[in-house]
């Protein structure tokens, strides 16, 4: 486990009622187990994933804005938090890979897709700060995105920002037809790896 910009993709939680179950091909894990006593319940922290002994990885999240408590759920999308989790998903999936002894240059493909989105506006909410970045109103009328892109751990290495660009620009464009900025993409994902820490 890597941390970025806060809890890392497929957490592995010390608490015994949290703790990932082996079954008869990978190993599950549900952050949202309703029998656990856990200290955060919102859908955002909520994490469910798998990861199966073929190399198959498998994580299902819920939004961050919705379990705010300032932010009314489903009305509002981040401009700035898929970055940082696309970029945080590519740079784990390159360390697995390596971790799985595969080559430089073996296939990882990514696959996304976001539902929910009908109606929510994006927003600057993650860095206040940014409030420029997102002028007037973007909704979006759509109520999903499916987006995938195909990579190698080398490629990751070498241009995480182009990825993650390529990866989410089509995920903005549902909103009014946003245009996400490379420069954006490449100062959040600096940023995030700024961040690291084991």
């Amino acid at each position: 486990m890597v941390r970025y910009t806060g809890w890392p993709p497929f957490r592995i939680p010390t608490a015994p009622a949290l703790a990932p179950v082996c079954d008869e091909d990978g190993v599950a894990c549900w952050l949202g187990n309703p029998d656990a006593n856990r200290l955060f319940t919102d859908a955002g922290l909520s994490d469910y994933w798998r990861a199966s002994t073929d190399g198959r990885l498998y994580l299902q999240s819920g939004y961050q804005e919705d379990g705010s408590g300032t932010l009314q759920p489903g009305r509002v999308f981040d401009v700035i938090l898929p970055i940082w989790r696309a970029g945080e998903l590519l740079a784990h999936a390159a360390g697995f890979a390596r971790a799985m002894g595969a080559a430089e240059d073996a296939g990882i493909n990514l696959r996304l897709r976001y539902t929910g989105l009908e109606g929510r506006d994006l927003v600057s909410w993650a860095k206040p700060a940014d409030r420029g970045l997102v002028v007037g109103v973007h909704r979006s009328r759509l109520p999903e995105a499916h987006l995938a892109v195909r990579a190698t751990p080398a490629r990751i290495a070498e241009d995480l920002p182009g990825l993650v660009h390529q990866l989410l620009a089509p995920l903005y464009g549902r909103f009014d037809g946003y245009v996400l900025d490379r420069a954006l993409v490449e100062r959040e994902v600096q940023e995030m790896e700024g961040r690291k820490r084991p």
